[in-house]
């Protein structure tokens, strides 16, 4: 995929018109954008918003990069006080922590002698990497982090920032007029990186076209291009590399959590689903953001995943369990069939998807004309898609931000089972692994509400997703800054040097335990079983000192015995009555 999304940004001699041109298929075409809303209905005008806050939500698989996209995020933004961060980071043993590794940055590259800068505007769930099944399920969770900002950006873990992006981004989205609008776009190279007008013409990735992928399933093909473009332009499909548009969008329509394994099908089906409901997708027309497509990953999700199976019964050996490739095998089959319900086509099981099924603002009919998909005749329209289109009307228009239905059809209960899991699955959360320094004779104190991880922020105090060691604490308690910066200064991997320390000194079920359910979990359950060890040997003693009574009791009275039976022999001898 890397060389088809290089290939956007190829120089095209052909281009001699200084206008807005379209380069798709060995094909230029000339734009004009002020014909793509003819009217007579237009976009519902956005709502302006004084000092906006944007929230960036970034899901990351054992990515050494993601510590470099929040500190670029916060070093580049002109108002990082307004930025908040969501980050799910799917990480093992060993791996260096995201936002430590974002608090190590400022030391580093700038020598800054604060805190942490921006550290309580992070929330960050950490998941255990051998759990995860691909894109779809950790950013959906990745949505539940928002907390009332206004503007919602996802981008990888892995992307570069220019000077002063939040603003140009809350530019480009209001030039657009659309208050349903979404920017997106797969991202130019890292190596292209502070190129704003590329090729001398402001030449910009746009994505237009479609491809098949396995099971009738759509993907998103090979980027084309657009120069000089005065706006952002009209587009048919979403990238999710890039999504930009204010944050009712993510709201109303979140991630399908039921599409674990899915990577071909993640951006079509969330974009059919944010069409029909009255979104419209737009190639942003000036590069601000770039993406490092060198993988910096430590693994690939779909194959660390296939290496589990039945390793992941940790109280026992299950002889029925699946291997990691059947596990992967039967998701994606289920998934494929998910995704073939909501695209209505051969092999979908017809069941109603509820809230994460297609929207009724659009039909599904003109979601078929505008991305140029024809079922019947299996063929994809590749010639007039990426050139002028025409604005679709989300008819009625409405000035309210569509919200999700209320009818889940049974999806909710299923989301609730999805948000245990989750909870179970955080014994990797940490607040920069803060409570693994338990271990080092710091002595956090915690606080939990019936043992579930609070997750609730109030305004500009939001912090990390999980509970605040510091609330409550006296002065010579846990400062939990203090142990940032230390952390930070020192380049401290807590997660490789816990890991080792632990290994001389931690009972052997303590991983398991551990992995399962949290450091401080794993420690009560720790002195909870070393209770019930302590009890059960005072017992067994109890029961051995019983034992050897009886038996010496029994011995002696055995030998009594014969020694009676011998004399009362001896005597009748003796007497002659033997």
């Amino acid at each position: 995929m890397v060389p088809l999304l290089l290939a956007l940004l190829v120089m095209r001699a052909s281009a001699a018109d200084d206008g807005p041109v379209a380069f798709f298929n060995n094909y230029n075409v000339k734009l004009d954008l002020d014909a793509e809303t003819p009217g007579p209905q237009y976009p519902v005008p956005p709502v302006v918003i004084e000092k906006p806050k944007i929230f960036i939500g970034t899901s990351a698989y054992r990515d050494m990069a993601c510590p470099g996209t929040l500190f670029d995020a916060f070093n580049k933004a002109e108002h990082p006080e307004r930025l908040y961060m969501g980050v799910i980071d799917q990480a093992a043993y060993g791996d260096e922590d995201c936002v430590v590794g974002y608090c190590r940055l400022w030391h580093e590259k700038l020598n800054d002698t604060r805190v942490c800068p921006y550290f309580q505007h992070i929330k960050l769930t950490r998941l255990p990497s051998f759990d995860a099944k691909g894109p779809t399920k950790a950013r959906h969770f990745q949505g539940d982090l928002i907390d009332g900002q206004d503007f919602c950006m996802q981008v990888d873990s892995h992307t570069m920032f220019t000077e002063n992006w939040d603003t140009k981004f809350l530019d480009m989205w209001y030039s657009v007029k659309n208050e349903y609008a979404v920017l997106t776009t797969y991202l130019p190279g890292a190596e292209n990186y502070g190129i704003e007008n590329f090729a001398g013409r402001n030449e910009v990735p746009h994505i237009c076209n479609l491809m098949w992928a396995g099971g009738d399933i759509l993907r998103n093909s090979i980027a084309a291009a657009c120069s000089n473009l005065p706006r952002p332009k009209l587009t048919t499909i979403w990238a999710a590399g890039l999504s930009f548009s204010k944050c009712h969008g993510e709201i109303a329509v979140p991630y399908d959590p039921f599409l674990p394994q899915v990577f071909d099908g993640e951006e079509i089906s969330k974009a059919a689903r944010m069409w029909t409901r009255g979104y419209d997708f737009y190639t942003p027309h000036r590069n601000y953001i770039w993406h490092i497509y060198k993988r910096m990953r430590r693994g690939e999700w779909y194959a660390d995943g296939s290496k589990s199976g039945e390793q992941r019964t940790y109280e026992k050996e299950d002889p029925e369990a699946m291997s990691g490739q059947e596990r992967q095998a039967k998701e994606k089959a289920t998934s494929t069939k998910r995704l073939q319900t909501l695209f209505r086509i051969k092999g979908g099981s017809g069941e109603d998807l509820g809230m994460y099924n297609l929207g009724t603002v659009r039909s599904y009919h003109q979601w078929l004309e505008f991305v140029g998909v024809n079922y019947t005749t299996h063929t994809i329209d590749t010639q007039t898609r990426c050139g002028n289109l025409v604005w679709v009307p989300n008819d009625p228009p409405s000035q309210d931000p569509p919200s999700p239905s209320e009818d889940s059809r049974g999806a909710e209960a299923e989301i609730q089972r999805l948000k245990a899991e989750l909870s179970l699955a955080t014994a990797r959360i940490s607040q920069l692994s803060l409570l693994r320094l338990s271990q080092r004779g710091h002595t956090p104190r915690t606080r939990t509400r019936g043992g579930a991880v609070d997750d609730a922020v109030d305004g500009d105090d939001a912090g990390v997703h999980v509970d605040d060691p510091t609330e409550g604490a006296d002065p010579g308690g846990y400062d939990l800054e203090r142990v940032v910066q230390k952390m930070a200064l020192e380049g401290v991997d807590t997660l490789a040097e816990d890991e080792q320390a632990s290994s001389s000194r931690q009972p052997r079920h303590h991983k398991w335990w551990q992995r399962i359910h949290g450091d401080e979990e794993a420690s009560e359950h720790d002195g909870a079983l070393h209770d019930r060890i302590v009890f059960m040997e005072n017992v067994g003693a109890l029961v051995a000192v019983v034992v050897v009574g009886a038996i010496f009791v029994c011995v002696r009275m055995y030998k009594g015995h014969n020694n009676s039976a011998k004399n009362r022999r001896l005597a009748a001898k003796q007497t002659g009555k033997v």
